[in-house]
């Protein structure tokens, strides 16, 4: 992978049309050299790109481990796929920008059957990272953001109780 980013999640290789070609891409989820997150994908094409969005603060790691989930189910990448993930990822299910952003990524999704794909967005939006893939997450954080507000982030996350141990831990980088 390339940029300056610290990983958090490496989604699996698949391959997919990015710019009108097939290439290999792999999801992620990271934090740049200004402690702000992102996720995006990294290309293995020719120019090896990375193509990324910056939408939001650490304490947003769902919505961002959420939105790159939706973003594996995408087929064919276009110039607005990350802002429609994380669309999806964020609003309100219901809301006009859910539902057009959504339609947009059904197409982008190809051959998958449109039932088959509002389940599995159901799912992702009622999913979350398991405790040790957040407990990594949360670790690379503490290192590279050292402004990231505990409270926000235990409810934002919805883990609670924290492990002893990975709240201490936690608190102590705060401090």
């Amino acid at each position: 992978m390339k940029k300056n980013f610290t990983y958090l999640y490496e989604g699996r290789p698949f391959k997919r049309e990015v710019d009108g070609s097939e290439e290999l891409t792999q999801t992620f989820i990271g934090v740049d050299f200004d402690s702000a997150i992102a996720f995006g994908l990294v290309t293995s094409g020719a120019l090896g790109k990375v193509i990324y969005l910056k939408p939001a603060k650490p304490e947003h790691i769902l919505c961002f481990w959420r939105g790159v989930k939706i973003l594996e189910l995408v087929s064919c990448v276009s110039n607005s796929t990350l802002e429609e993930c994380w669309s999806v990822a964020t609003d309100q299910f219901g809301t006009f920008d859910y539902k057009r952003n959504l339609g947009r990524l059904i197409v982008l999704m190809g051959k998958i059957d449109k039932n088959e794909i509002l389940l599995k967005v159901n799912e992702i939006h009622k999913s979350r990272p398991n405790q040790e893939e957040l407990e990594n997450m949360v670790n690379v954080l503490c290192k590279k953001c050292n402004d990231v507000d505990f409270t926000k982030y235990g409810i934002a996350i919805g883990f609670t109780p924290f492990r002893e141990g990975l709240f201490k831990k936690f608190l102590r980088k705060l401090l």
